[in-house]
């Protein structure tokens, strides 16, 4: 008969009682037995002691030991004189611990701390005193077991003087049932504190915050702005639409709600703008959504305005490539002409003749402008490129001896260079000019001092959040992005050096020509790729570039040159609008051995060659040109002459220069500035290559 912490605290009070009666007074025993009970504990003691009374005659104190043996909850008596124990049933002696044989004539404080011992004692004697039953809703005693919670009754049992003899105590475990009283207070309590929080915090919630039933009528509102949007304590039980102005965007929002849980808006009031969150609450709750509303008018015009400075910056960039790009153009062109004549000049004077250094002087500063101007061009974007799979961190470790020899002997160079990245598909020649410029950069912000740069790898998979934090932000996508971050311990840059350190010709350096980080910009957006720079005065800078990884095998296939072959040209058609060029190319070809013929332009390539006498076998076609240019004349020559090989010849990139005239229909591309022995041999190779339709 197991106890039960819910059942009434006087169950066994009353079992005792009604047990006593019956046996007392055998007639009215059995009336008290057919008497209906609800406690199922009081029904299963009758239901014992009529077994015991059917199956042989038992004496009183027989039925009453076997009973009191039997209850589950524990039962002690005490002698009133000095209050030892006299008697414990089974379910006392499990709960302390102790036989009864071990407990009698010791007291509470053999067992128990003293404290406990203390208040034990005291309600003993409260009883004998009063001679009057007590009730002790809950008391904590110590066993074997850890810390219990009883529920205890004690009685004076008197003796035949009419003085209390023995004190009995019926003592029903709760532990369980005041635990789980105590844990639901302290959620109450908790749950309360946290009410109170929120209330607090809504109160003091930098916008307005509300709630509304199925209805849309507002069931709650709270937070610093409800007046600004029209809103008080008034507004409770009324239509939304009465104070919050409906629009296409919040019947989007709501519908946008029963889908995926939340949404948001914007509304106007008052000149102020106003974002609108609005999420779903409990099914069960009057309120059935959320609103929150916070006043985001200045941090749209920040954003406006931060949107106008990318823009601007963008703008600015690109205008500065546009322009860049055309002085590039016009500059090769001239370094055609002064390199090839040069070069033909020097080709004329024997070995060792007077003027033959000088000569060799001028080719050497003209290589140099050459290289300067693919700086340019690599910075609007125009560079030339000739894409591979690359590893990012094989590459800078076999830049490795010419890194050191680029920093400072002062400065401390360390490698962080990750395994196993994802291939790019890029141009190796650029991106290894990208590493030298930034390591070089990095070493001249220490200004000669000790410092420490390092070189990193690694990849990173980019949001958009993430990218539009770049110094120029051109909408990549987002995606698995190689970093190569270069990080150093120099002077830093204030607001205005890094918005212009990647201006063309911008420098704090004594001497430097401010092409080096442009270069670069122009190089990594060139790769569809992107620069984010960290950096504060005397706190050093950190420059990271990122270009998109690889996302297939064939994406990163690299684009092979062709193997120059040996052949013959009889007649070549030069087409260009700079006299000097093609006076450049005139020579070389015939020095050669070629036939030549010269167009000004595409109108006149094409009347040369409807009268050339024979066919011409090559046309080397210069792209910007006026009157027809190059792009016009390549379609007109290759639909008029189809087997006539055309080469584009520009100052511009190979790609960006195809893709103007058109892609295939040109054989090759001859960039400018190029040397006369550059010319010949790619004349000869698009010969070897030529169809075989017609004789030589």
């Amino acid at each position: 008969m197991a106890a039960d912490p819910t059942d009434p605290p006087d169950a066994m009070p009353r079992l005792l009682e009604r047990l006593r009666a019956a046996v007392a007074s055998p007639g009215a025993g059995e009336a008290a037995l057919s008497a209906g009970d609800d406690d199922p504990r009081v029904a299963e003691a009758f239901e014992l002691f009529r077994t015991l009374v059917n199956r042989r005659p038992v004496s009183e104190d027989s039925i009453l030991k076997t009973i009191v043996d039997n209850i589950p909850d524990m039962i002690f008596v005490k002698d009133a004189a000095d209050l030892r124990f006299v008697r414990l049933n089974p379910a006392a002696e499990r709960m302390l611990g102790r036989t009864s044989a071990e407990a009698v004539g010791r007291t509470d404080y053999d067992f128990f701390p003293e404290d406990e011992a203390d208040f034990f004692t005291s309600k003993d004697r409260e009883v004998l005193a009063t001679g009057e039953l007590l009730d002790i809703p809950e008391e904590v005693i110590h066993t074997r077991d850890g810390i219990r919670y009883l529920h205890t009754k004690k009685i004076p049992v008197m003796g035949a003087d009419g003085k209390p003899k023995y004190l009995l105590g019926i003592s029903e475990d709760v532990t369980v049932s005041t635990l789980a009283r105590e844990e639901a207070a302290v959620a109450e309590a908790g749950r309360r504190r946290a009410q109170e929080k929120l209330e607090v915090l809504l109160a003091h919630f930098p916008g307005a915050v509300w709630t509304t039933d199925d209805d849309l009528r507002i069931v709650s509102v709270a937070g610093e702005q409800l007046a600004s949007i029209a809103l008080d304590e008034s507004a409770v039980g009324q239509p939304m639409a009465d104070h919050i102005p409906s629009s296409a965007a919040a019947i989007g929002a709501l519908h946008a709600v029963s889908d995926l849980g939340r949404a948001t808006y914007d509304f106007h009031a008052d000149a102020r703008t106003y974002q609108v969150s609005v999420s779903q609450l409990s099914e069960r709750a009057p309120a059935r959504l959320l609103w929150i509303a916070l006043d985001v008018t200045q941090r749209r015009r920040l954003d406006g305005e931060v949107l106008r400075g990318r823009l601007e910056r963008s703008q600015r960039l690109e205008q500065l490539g546009l322009l860049v790009g055309g002085i590039a153009h016009d500059f090769n062109n001239l370094l055609t002409a002064v390199q090839g004549n040069v070069e033909l000049a020097r080709r004329r004077l024997p070995p060792g003749a007077p003027g033959v250094e000088h000569l060799e002087d001028a080719i050497r500063e003209s290589e140099i402008a050459a290289e300067l101007t693919q700086q340019l061009l690599a910075y609007a974007g125009r560079g030339r490129l000739r894409t591979e799979p690359l590893d990012m961190s094989e590459l800078v470790r076999q830049l490795g001896k010419l890194i050191r020899s680029s920093v400072s002997k002062k400065a401390l160079l360390a490698f962080d260079l990750a395994d196993d990245l994802p291939p790019i598909s890029a141009d190796a020649a650029q991106v290894r000019q990208v590493v030298l410029n930034l390591v070089t950069n990095a070493s001249d912000a220490l200004v000669g001092k000790e410092g420490r740069v390092v070189v990193r790898t690694y990849a990173v998979s980019a949001d958009r959040e993430f990218l539009a934090r770049a110094f120029v932000d051109d909408e990549l996508p987002p995606g698995s992005y190689v970093v190569v971050e270069v990080r150093d311990s120099g002077h830093g840059m204030d607001t205005e050096t890094q918005n212009r350190a990647f201006d063309p010709f911008f420098s704090t350096k004594e001497r430097g020509q401010g092409l080096g980080l442009a270069a670069t910009l122009g190089i990594v957006r060139q790769h569809r790729g992107t620069i984010m720079v960290t950096t504060q005065p005397r706190q050093g800078s950190t420059f990271r570039v990122l270009l998109p990884a690889a996302r297939d095998p064939a994406e990163a296939q690299a684009v092979q040159d062709d193997k120059p072959n040996t052949g013959v040209v009889s007649r070549v058609l030069v087409v260009d609008d700079e006299p000097a060029v093609r006076a450049v190319a005139r020579t070389a070809l015939v020095d050669e051995g070629y036939e030549v013929i010269e167009a000004a332009d595409g109108r006149q390539a094409l009347e040369r060659l409807a009268a050339a006498d024979d066919p011409v076998d090559v046309v080397l076609l210069d792209l910007t040109m006026p009157a027809l240019s190059g792009t016009e004349a390549l379609r007109e020559i290759k639909l008029l002459f189809p087997d006539t090989q055309v080469i584009l010849s520009s100052g511009y990139a190979e790609p960006e220069a195809l893709a103007r005239a058109g892609g295939g229909q040109a054989v090759a591309f001859l960039p400018k500035p190029y040397t006369p022995i550059m010319l010949t041999t790619l004349v000869r190779d698009v010969m070897a290559r030529r169809p075989m339709s017609r004789s030589g």
